[in-house]
């Protein structure tokens, strides 16, 4: 696993409520991945405490993390949503919050 000789890693991760990115994203990170904008986003989170420019960095993270899918999960035992089919909106829990986005579900 050290020289990342492998063509796909099954493993385990605990992901905590505020996860370091360099960890999944940085130099060095388990799936190899390389990308130069989402490691000028992550420098520029490191150094900035504007709200503004976090959730436009974060906003901006999570659209190259769907085009790009450096990382499957193929499940988490914990914050699952389990809910009625009637239930409709913008269901869209995530791995900060098991109920984001509550504000626009409805029946």
């Amino acid at each position: 696993m050290q020289n990342k000789n492998y063509d796909i890693a099954l493993c385990s991760n605990y992901v905590s409520p505020s996860p370091n990115l360099n960890t999944y994203f940085g130099e060095g990170n388990l799936a190899n991945y390389n990308n130069d904008e989402v490691n000028n986003i992550i420098s520029e989170v490191n150094n900035t405490t504007d709200e503004n420019i976090l959730k436009e960095k974060y906003k901006r993270l999570i659209e190259i993390y769907k085009s790009d899918i450096p990382y499957v999960s193929l499940y988490s035992n914990k914050h699952i949503v389990a809910y009625n089919s009637e239930l409709v909106g913008e269901i869209t829990p995530n791995w900060f919050y098991q109920f984001y986005g509550i504000e626009n579900w409805y029946k």
